[in-house]
């Protein structure tokens, strides 16, 4: 997705977080937290009775050949919770978005990063959760400005674990 079309995206899903969000508040099952994860991701994460969401970030620098590549990948998942357990454990099944902004000496025409996710939050108290990450589809593309080299790569069964700290 480039430009306006994922501007109508983000803004979409901004509309729809906070209205679940307000709802979520007067109900008194509104959570902020700080979210940091296995594959090296910070983020803000919100969650209501019914949805998880963050917005996360993360700043890459590979070295690729003779030019380093600093890149700013921001993106973010949703996510609708199930509490089949009681309150100490939820499901959580939605999608995960990122795209990547080059800030250094490579540039790159696409970088975008989503899957399915899938996850298993489980409290270790009041301002702690522990979340278990599945994501049974990723996909990627590159593709690097003027050197018409795009890419795409799928990979199956990717994992991760992240830790919130909850307010």
């Amino acid at each position: 997705m480039k430009g306006p079309a994922f501007s109508k995206v983000v803004i979409v899903a901004l509309l729809l977080f906070v209205s679940f969000s307000l709802t979520a508040q007067e109900s008194g099952g509104f959570r902020l937290g700080l979210q940091m994860s296995s594959d090296s991701y910070a983020g803000i994460l919100v969650l209501t009775p019914f949805l998880e969401a963050a917005a996360k970030l993360q700043v890459v620098q590979t070295d690729e050949g003779d030019t380093l590549a600093d890149i700013l990948v921001f993106g973010g998942h949703a996510g609708v919770l199930f509490t089949p357990f009681g309150d100490t454990t939820s499901l959580s099944l939605g999608a995960e978005l990122r795209n990547g902004v080059s800030t250094g000496e490579a540039e790159y025409a696409e970088y975008v990063d989503a899957g399915v996710r899938l996850g298993v939050n489980y409290y270790l108290g009041d301002h702690c959760l522990l979340t278990g990450l599945l994501y049974p589809v990723w996909i990627s593309t590159r593709e690097t400005e003027g050197l018409d080299d795009w890419e795409l790569t799928a990979t199956f069964a990717k994992a991760g674990v992240a830790v919130s700290l909850l307010f």
